[in-house]
């Protein structure tokens, strides 16, 4: 980065007698290139603040401006004085050898052919006759001609467009390989110019004028089909490119592609959303004209560079959206159905993880927060089940909605109280499925789940989302002998998933066992299974701690004794649960929680 006192001095040592304007920051002094009885001024920006500071041209365009480079060569001073100048650079970019005869007489004369009435139609739009001077704008008979000179700045081929530009094929004089890309790239020589400073970009030849009206070096791809004509290694000392293409569809892919090639070099300067379609660089001098450079400073000003990271403006925009949306909650989180839960976590967020030994109830605990939040507060849920199986999943669901055992909703017949109960419960569950799916493929990826949260966050139009994760050890990956590794590869997709999407996962995992083959030891960060990601990943780490669940015995109940004794063992069983690590929130015991049995759930105590 080149100091903004180094280019201050730069000028004032060339230029000793010009003076500065302080309210426009710019140094002035007549223009010691001009000829004949008018003669412009030379102006140079110097405000640090601007995107064109160091920036130099003559108001009457007797000389292409440029930055400090161009000066020093113009005044024939010494080049080791420029700022960031490096005398013994090598260029990436090589221009081709080129021919020994050239165009340069037939664009003189067909220059000579373009009078004073023929010009009307550029000065009505705002482009000054020392504009078309300049660039050599010719006549001839019939077509506008643009002569297309190269780096050495010699012309060696013309290209003729009539003013509105309707043609649909351009008309070319001059050698064919001239004609297309990379050599058929507008004004080449301000490429040189530019060195240092910042170039425009544009599209067609009219809308270079208009930049050129504004002083600044500028370069312009004929047609969007030869964007190619533009390479990093071809602007290689350009520090800035201002691309401006007209305000279409097309303008906007082309100066995307054209951005991601040049970097962060690149600034793409965006039209406002009123403009009409096809609005060019040329329409917006013709609309303000005397304002025009000015303006244009402004809207290269308000561009921002082409980067690899998220701009300003978008972050801003993406957090304000989120407080606002956010506004007037209860909970910092999304709210469950287990207030002791909620006021523990302030609502659920981020990557919650569950540990438990097996057949505790992990699986019943999390079906009952994913259906009552798709059902009382209609937030959208995926429950990716490795587990239990899509059937089991929604028949424990509504018995739980419905308060009726699975014996009794699978029996024969009814009685009156039992069907109402049945029917207004299957109602709930059919308006519910609107929110809550069920994922069983085993063959899921990081990529199809980012498509499923779109798509689900589409349909529901809620912002709002949870991911359940049943279970962490059955997710898809390699080979076994690789399901450590696996398993935190996962939690860093998880990871992923949950900042660039906003959703919340709660995630089951299983729990090693104890020194003595139980699973009765205080629980702890350590107690998770195969994993030593767990406690860098989540942003709370939680255990269940019971005895032998009810619901996963072997073997039926056939006899009324048997029933009863399992109906008064599931009541007297209670789990209790445990925030062992939180990134926000005090660990303790969060609450205990009794058997809701046969309805497949939980009532906190």
């Amino acid at each position: 980065m080149i100091a903004s006192n180094a280019i201050i001095e730069f000028y004032r040592n060339q230029l000793p007698h010009a003076l500065l304007d302080e309210d426009t920051k710019k140094l002035v002094q007549p223009c010691p290139w001009c000829r004949g009885d008018e003669k412009g001024n030379l102006e140079v920006n110097l405000n640090p603040k601007s995107p064109l500071f160091g920036h130099f041209h003559c108001t009457l365009f007797c000389q292409h401006g440029g930055w400090p480079l161009e000066l020093a060569q113009r005044m024939e001073a010494d080049l080791e004085t420029v700022p960031g100048f490096e005398i013994d650079r090598e260029p990436s970019y090589r221009p081709p050898a080129f021919p020994f005869t050239h165009k340069n007489q037939e664009m003189y004369k067909l220059a000579r052919m373009c009078s004073s009435p023929l010009r009307q139609p550029f000065r009505n739009i705002g482009i000054s006759d020392g504009v078309l001077d300049l660039l050599n704008i010719g006549y001839n008979g019939r077509l506008y001609i643009y002569p297309y000179l190269q780096e050495n700045g010699n012309c060696y081929s013309l290209r003729g467009v009539s003013f509105a530009g309707k043609f649909d094929q351009p008309l070319w004089q001059g050698e064919e390989q001239f004609t297309t890309p990379p050599h058929n790239l507008y004004n080449t020589p301000d490429i040189a110019r530019a060195d240092g400073g910042l170039l425009v970009l544009t599209v067609g030849e009219k809308n270079a004028l208009a930049a050129k009206q504004a002083g600044l070096p500028v370069v312009a791809i004929p047609t969007y089909a030869d964007e190619s004509c533009i390479s990093a290694e071809r602007l290689e000392f350009v520090q800035q490119v201002a691309i401006i293409m007209n305000n279409d569809a097309e303008g906007r892919e082309t100066a995307q592609s054209i951005g991601l090639r040049l970097g962060f070099k690149a600034r793409i300067v965006r039209w406002p959303t009123d403009r009409k379609n096809g609005f060019s660089l040329a329409d917006y001098l013709a609309e303000i004209k005397e304002e025009f450079p000015a303006k244009l400073e402004e809207i290269i000003a308000d561009s921002e560079p082409m980067s690899p990271l998220s701009s300003a403006r978008r972050d801003y925009s993406y957090f304000v959206n989120y407080v606002e949306s956010h506004r007037g909650r209860d909970l910092l989180g999304l709210k469950t159905c287990f207030p002791k839960f909620n006021k523990a976590l302030d609502g659920l967020r981020g990557l919650n993880v569950l540990g438990a030994q097996p057949k505790a109830g992990k699986s019943t605990f999390f079906m009952q927060i994913a259906s009552s939040m798709a059902d009382s507060e209609q937030a959208p849920v995926i429950y990716y089940d490795f587990e239990n199986g899509r059937q089991k999943i929604y028949t424990r669901t509504l018995c739980r909605m419905s308060k009726m055992g699975e014996r009794t909703i699978q029996q024969e017949s009814m009685d009156t109280a039992e069907k109402e109960k049945y029917e207004a419960a299957l109602n709930r569950f059919r308006k519910m499925l609107q929110y809550f799916k069920v994922v069983t493929d085993r063959k899921i990826n990081p990529d199809l789940m980012r498509k499923q949260i779109d798509f689900l966050r589409n349909q529901t139009g809620s912002e709002d989302m949870l991911l359940i994760i049943d279970s962490l050890h059955k997710l898809p990956f390699g080979r076994l002998s690789e399901r450590r590794s696996g398993i935190d590869e996962w939690l860093r997709n998880l990871e992923a998933i949950r900042d660039n999407h906003g959703v919340t996962f709660l995630v089951i995992s299983e729990l090693g066992r104890a020194l003595e083959g139980g699973y009765d030891a205080k629980p702890d960060l350590a107690s998770f299974k195969e994993t030593g990601d767990i406690e860098y990943t989540a942003d709370n780490a939680l255990v269940m701690t019971t005895s032998v669940s009810v619901y996963d015995q072997e073997g039926e109940a056939t006899e009324a004794a048997e029933e009863n004794e399992r109906n008064e063992a599931a009541a007297q069983r209670k789990v209790t649960l445990w925030l062992v690590a939180s990134r926000e929130m005090s660990p303790g015991k969060i609450a205990t929680y009794s058997v809701d049995y046969p309805y497949w759930g939980f009532k906190e105590i």
